[in-house]
């Protein structure tokens, strides 16, 4: 069986990625960006009644994936009381719809008090986010409104579950604005004192370097590689700019992995 181009540079990432960390998930597989959006539309609109397994068939589907991850994770030593920032190696990895739904699972499935919190300020929310399109005074209301925590943590109707968006944009405030150093490490403390575990979906340090203060005051801090779109050189530039910092990766996950050969056989090799 021919090997392609593209299979050959996957595998060079993988390696890469294994000499510099553990690998927890190889091969979760991501739902379609339509299932994303339909799921924020339908669990996350105005109701009543809490979210379960049966009304979220888009986590319950993943149950059986996060909850091999969360195992992962607690083998590496991650504490339940704890907080973990997630970043992808580049862009459109799957950093956000990882970090949510894994949120979203240990509150349901654990009843840990759980709070996911959106660092992308840059970016405009819409429904094909998993928190669904909000003006809520978030992150950017934090940071530059003089906004009490209070005001930006909101609860959902996952039983456990509270979100800080990233919050509605400040009028007359430049795009790509530097947040505060002072105010990232108050959050990060503050946070991991009130909730069980907080989880931080950060954005790609290559593409925003601000973002790695997360990784320099949260205790755990995870990657998000892509198989066929994560390329060698920028996962390599994502592990020496936290290997610059100081900060040991605690470990990748790897998501949509292909098989040029079936994967039946490399499970024999195992």
């Amino acid at each position: 069986m021919m090997v392609n181009a593209a299979d050959k540079g996957a595998d060079k990432v993988l390696e890469l990625l294994k000499k510099h960390s553990k690998i927890l998930y190889p091969d979760l597989i991501l739902p379609r960006q339509s299932e994303v959006a339909a799921a924020a539309n339908a669990d996350f609109d105005a109701a009543d009644q809490p979210v379960s397994w049966q009304s979220y068939p888009l986590l319950q589907r993943m149950r059986g994936s996060l909850n091999f991850l969360w195992g992962r994770l607690l083998l590496q030593g991650v504490e339940e009381k704890s907080d973990i920032a997630f970043y992808g190696c580049s862009e459109n990895v799957g950093n956000t719809f990882v970090s949510f739904h894994l949120a979203a699972f240990v509150a349901m499935s654990n009843g840990l008090k759980t709070i996911y919190v959106d660092t992308d300020c840059d970016a405009h929310p819409d429904n094909s986010h998993p928190v669904g399109k909000t003006d809520l005074p978030g992150l950017l209301a934090y940071y530059y409104e003089g906004a009490s925590l209070e005001d930006c943590i909101h609860p959902t109707r996952i039983p456990g579950l509270s979100v800080m968006p990233s919050g509605r944009k400040v009028p007359g405030r430049p795009g790509n604005s530097i947040p505060p150093t002072d105010k990232i490490k108050k959050l990060v403390e503050s946070l991991r004192e009130q909730f069980q575990l907080v989880i931080y979906d950060c954005q790609s340090v290559l593409v925003k370097p601000i973002e790695i203060t997360f990784a320099q005051y949260a205790r755990n801090t995870i990657l998000v590689s892509r198989y066929a779109t994560s390329r060698r050189e920028i996962c390599e530039q994502t592990l020496e700019s936290f290997k610059a910092n100081k900060i040991e990766v605690t470990g990748v996950v790897l998501n949509q992995r292909e098989y040029p050969i079936p994967k039946k056989i490399y499970d024999l090799l195992k």
